[in-house]
């Protein structure tokens, strides 16, 4: 924790508030919905309960300056990989077809889908807020 500064401890405790707050919310969607009949693979439950929550934890820190290695060049190289692994995710569900409800169950399909999205959505507000950054230095 010693490459971090004060700020960026706290602004990681605010991005880790915010992802316990998302995981309380998904899980208690996640409840409704069983007892009100949806039901789930148990991978694809497992995947919801994890990956929202995860993204909004990792999305905060990247908002918030508050993440280690992302500035680098292989954490930008990671970063990339992870978008396009989500964008192969995405689109391989499409393109197979994958079935995401069978029987009036959530399947595996749509558990591939949540995680492409979420790979997606972290990558997109990766580089985006890079963009900012780099126009914001470009303005000063």
């Amino acid at each position: 924790m010693e490459q971090f500064d004060e700020r960026q401890r706290l602004e990681r405790g605010k991005a880790f508030q915010w992802g316990f707050f998302a995981c309380i919310l998904t899980d208690a969607a996640l409840c409704l919905l069983t007892t009100y009949g949806v039901e789930f693979a148990t991978y694809t439950l497992f995947i919801f309960a994890i990956w929202p929550p995860a993204t909004v934890c990792i999305t905060q820190m990247i908002l918030r300056d508050a993440y280690e290695g992302v500035q680098a060049s292989g954490g930008k190289i990671g970063m990339t990989v992870s978008l396009l692994c989500g964008l192969l995710l995405v689109i391989c569900v499409f393109v197979r077809n994958e079935a995401l409800m069978t029987g009036g169950v959530l399947v595996n399909g749509a558990a591939f889908l949540c995680t492409g999205l979420c790979f997606v959505l972290i990558g997109v507000v990766y580089w985006c807020k890079q963009l900012w950054d780099w126009l914001r230095q470009k303005e000063e």
